[in-house]
């Protein structure tokens, strides 16, 4: 049985804003939702396709670079609200690590959920 296949493009973005628009174009808007980019919902709608799938993620490459180390820390910064108080110490440094160029990356988190997410997608780097 051939696995349906999904296709983002690193070309269609720079940051994680053009990341939400282009993975609901790929593959949210086929299985059906309206992804506003909370990590948590992400990684529920990989399981939502029709059987097992693919998602191809063309010019991964670009991708890999456009949500590094800075995109993490942005993320991380654009998000605290949304973390309970008593973590706010271990995010600030997450966010300085970030800012130093080390630990993961934003593009490592994303297809770290999706890997995670392996009885349900396949994930295709290209």
């Amino acid at each position: 049985m051939t696995q349906t296949v999904y296709e983002i493009d690193g070309a269609n973005f720079s940051d994680f804003a053009g990341f939400i628009a282009e993975f609901n174009r790929g593959f949210i808007s086929h299985v059906g939702g309206d992804w506003k980019g909370n990590l948590d919902a992400f990684n529920d709608y990989l399981s939502w396709a029709d059987g097992r799938c693919t998602i191809r993620w063309a010019n991964s490459a670009k991708s890999q670079s456009d949500l590094g180390h800075e995109a993490m820390a942005d993320w991380l910064v654009n998000n605290l609200t949304s973390f309970h108080s008593s973590n706010l110490a271990g995010v600030q440094q997450r966010v300085d690590t970030a800012h130093s160029g080390m630990a993961q990356t934003l593009f490592d988190w994303l297809t770290e959920i999706i890997r995670e997410n392996s009885d349900y997608v396949d994930l295709e780097l290209k």
